[in-house]
């Protein structure tokens, strides 16, 4: 999915993680209010150079000890609260509190370009926890606040950051014309940080839209990302590489890009629990389920959602997702029918495109498959006046559930409207009933899973028409890996067709 990230349980985010009393100075009685200024001013240059040499957690520990030391009513407060939070945001924490604490100082003393700053921040986290109206308008307010000020780098890290929520919350348009309004903007700035940004919407929104172009972009912005040795730049560059890849059917590519995230990202000295490692740990479950490794899927997918626990998130719902699609693979129904629900009703509550389509599709086929046709096919009419998008991955098992209940007519109408991805030149394979070339272009994308599939209606549409040979021929590919896998859900229709011939 093509976000971030992820605060853990009892994750620090207040400067006053320590009481006022035990600050590391020691306290100096009548001189101390001599001492505090200096103090305070050599921490924040050392975090200010900890932040240059690329060392965020030492520059975080330095911020935070200057702002015990940094009173209420100063006027730098502000700016350092600010700079406090993005430091802990690169680190992969999700500073709201810390945030929002420095948003509402600005705004009452009037500094509206750190306001502005520091409310997207807190955007970005709402839209983590799967507030996403709240997110949106919270980057409307913010952009508002710098929106006829002189140009600056505030300004155009502002407008990107909603552009950002623009584009992937299914407004692509507004969002492309912002992020490309922003990338001027920071080129004519030598804003790096923020050109990074804007090229990763561009990139992306540029590949949804059909343009591998969009993968160059992609590439400029995980490459300023290592040019500024900042690792959520990297990690957000790289994610969104790697689902655009996907999304082209290069899973193998794709799967490269996570790999090296995880890499880059242990070089910068991330720990497991943070946010952004939780991120790439979701990310790598995805991976897992489109492959067709269901057995590792489902380990995998209850490890991330074991160490989640309540925690609000985004990918909780999409895990519980490929979770429900790996049990059903196993023949689980009630499992699957169990976690497709719970991820189904996250994804209404967030509303977001990728995760709404998703859901309906992989609910309606455990509803389905637990002889629920008349609640499947009401979310199969629901998804299918939304116009998802047939070309993604996420969507890659609808053409088989629209086959079961016969509204592939409807499937093959709006694909005629989208742009062309392996994914939807197999599901339109699919719905012709031509399952050797959907077997034969899974097969060369990497989808084992989906190939095994293909290559079973194959051979039971093969042997239907009297041609057994060819139908063992495609059994005996697909068969082997149903029982790699587990999959008794397909081991028994297997067994049906072996049965039939003899």
């Amino acid at each position: 999915m093509r976000t971030r990230r992820f605060r853990a349980p009892n994750e620090r985010t207040s400067t006053r993680a320590r009481p006022r009393g035990s600050s590391r100075f020691p306290q100096t009685g009548p001189d101390e209010s001599t001492l505090r200024e200096p103090a305070r001013k050599a921490l924040t240059e050392a975090g200010e150079r900890s932040r240059a040499l690329h060392a965020p957690t030492a520059a975080a520990d330095f911020f935070e000890q200057a702002l015990e030391l940094t009173a209420e009513d100063d006027p730098g407060r502000a700016s350092l609260l600010l700079t406090y939070a993005h430091t802990k945001s690169v680190l992969g924490d999700a500073p709201v509190e810390l945030a929002q604490l420095a948003h509402d100082v600005a705004l009452a003393s009037g500094q509206l370009e750190v306001a502005a700053e520091a409310l997207t921040i807190v955007a970005q986290e709402r839209w983590v926890l799967g507030e996403i109206d709240s997110a949106i308008q919270l980057a409307r307010d913010a952009f508002a606040l710098v929106a006829d000020l002189p140009p600056s780098r505030t300004k155009a890290f502002v407008r990107v950051a909603l552009a950002n929520r623009l584009w992937i919350s299914g407004l692509e348009d507004e969002g492309l014309a912002l992020a490309r309004e922003g990338l001027a903007e920071a080129e004519a700035l030598g804003a790096e940080d923020v050109a990074a940004n804007a090229l990763r919407g561009i990139g992306t929104v540029r590949a949804i839209r059909g343009d591998e172009g969009g993968l160059a972009d992609l590439e400029r912005s995980v490459e300023l990302g290592e040019k500024l040795s900042d690792p959520l730049m990297v990690h957000l560059g790289l994610n969104n590489l790697a689902n655009m890849l996907w999304h082209f059917g290069r899973i193998a590519e794709g799967a490269g890009k996570l790999q090296l995230d995880r890499e880059s990202q242990n070089r910068f000295g991330l720990t497991p629990e943070s946010g952004t490692m939780r991120w790439l740990q979701g990310e790598e479950v995805m991976l897992l389920e489109m492959s067709g490794a269901w057995k590792e899927c489902l380990r995998a997918a209850r490890e991330f959602l074991t160490e989640m626990g309540d925690v609000n998130h985004y990918l909780v719902g999409p895990i519980l997702m490929m979770s429900s699609s790996a049990l059903m693979a196993q023949g689980d129904v009630r499992a699957a029918l169990a976690d497709s629900q719970r991820g189904f009703e996250l994804a209404r509550a967030i509303r977001d495109p990728q995760l709404l389509h998703s859901g309906l599709e992989i609910h309606a086929r455990a509803l389905l498959l637990d002889g629920q046709r008349r609640e499947a096919e009401e979310l199969v009419d629901e998804l299918l006046a939304l116009t998802p998008q047939l070309n993604e991955w996420f969507v890659k098992d609808l053409p088989w559930l629209v086959l079961d209940i016969g509204r592939e007519q409807e499937y093959l109408e709006q694909a005629k409207s989208m742009p062309a991805t392996p994914w939807l030149e197999a599901g339109v394979a699919i719905a012709e009933r031509d399952f050797t070339s959907a077997a034969a272009i899974y097969e060369r994308i990497g989808a084992k899973g989906s190939e095994a599939i293909a290559r079973l209606h194959g051979a039971e549409a093969l042997a239907a028409a009297g041609r057994r040979a060819q139908a063992d021929a495609e059994l005996a590919k697909a068969q082997p890996f149903f029982a790699a896998e587990g999959a008794k859900l397909y081991l028994r229709r297997c067994e049906a067709l072996l049965a039939a011939a003899s």
